[in-house]
């Protein structure tokens, strides 16, 4: 979980640094692809199996969802993180789903 976090950090300093995308929204995306992409897709609809459309979710539904849900395993999240991936979520609502 340090390990996870300090990523996190790393990778939103980076970014501020470089002029490039939100950093939050930004490690959000890494947590994202490790722990959702499977089921919920690139673009958060969700296409497969049971799995929902995600995208503008709030943080208590993704600490809810973290918890487990039906099929969808337990994931351990902080709350940055959880912050994160609510971040990346928006902009994925903004893009319509694209990526």
């Amino acid at each position: 979980m340090l390990h996870r976090t300090l990523a996190i950090l790393l990778c939103s300093a980076t970014q501020t640094l470089a002029g490039g995308p939100d950093p939050q929204a930004e490690a959000g995306r890494l947590l994202y692809e490790e722990h959702c992409v499977e089921c919920h897709m690139p673009d958060g609809t969700g296409e497969s199996a049971d799995a929902v459309d995600n995208r503008g979710l709030s943080e208590a539904k993704v600490r809810r969802a973290a918890k487990g849900v039906d099929d969808m395993p337990e994931i351990e999240l902080t709350s940055e993180e959880a912050k994160a991936i609510v971040a990346w979520l928006a902009v994925l609502e903004e893009r319509g789903g694209g990526e």
